[in-house]
């Protein structure tokens, strides 16, 4: 019966599973249906973690993924890249590819200890204040190779503890772009 195909995989005391598709009209002749595990593996990358690097997710719900940036002993002025990979059992997209840029500039001391978060539907970036900087700037881009634009006004700058931290003034649900990168610079005025 092909109109009600149920794919999947769960481990050998049927307590975890992997439901590819449940009662469908899936197979056909020729179909090969691959399983397998996409880690994001921080030895790859030593300038990015992230937490967690594993996990699952419920359907409808979603997990924030925390990326910490550290600049140590990159060269100044470079560009560094890596993609972060998320799998999933959807049939029409197993995979996303998520690419992250890191530029690293001169004059100051990169801002150290920064994440990203969605919070509250915002974006929060936060980050260990930099010795001798009066105030940021936030530079925002829809792609890597794209104009960098200070986009201070799009957020608000705060401090939570030890952190400065800057946050949309939008719902990141309703941004057009796909992806967005940003950079944090330090200044003195």
């Amino acid at each position: 019966t092909t109109n009600s195909a149920t794919i999947g995989i769960e481990n050998a005391s049927g307590s975890e599973g992997l439901k590819v598709v449940y009662n469908q009209t899936y197979v056909y002749n020729g179909l090969a249906v691959v399983i397998k595990n996409i880690n994001f593996n921080s030895d790859d990358v030593d300038w990015m973690d992230a937490s967690p690097a594993t996990g699952t997710v419920n359907p409808g719900a979603y997990t924030d993924v925390v990326l910490t940036f550290d600049s140590t002993g990159l060269a100044v002025n470079n560009n560094y890249t890596a993609n972060i990979i998320i799998g999933s059992n959807d049939t029409t997209t197993p995979s996303i590819t998520v690419p992250v840029n890191l530029t690293v500039v001169g004059g100051f001391d990169a801002p150290e200890g920064a994440t990203a978060a969605v919070v509250d539907g915002r974006l929060q970036i936060r980050w260990l204040p930099v010795s001798g900087a009066t105030s940021y700037n936030i530079y925002m881009a829809s792609s890597p190779d794209a104009s960098y634009i200070n986009r201070n006004s799009y957020g608000t700058f705060g401090v939570s503890g030890e952190f400065v931290i800057w946050t949309t003034s939008f719902l990141l649900d309703a941004v057009s772009y796909d992806d967005l990168y940003f950079y944090v610079k330090a200044v003195a005025d």
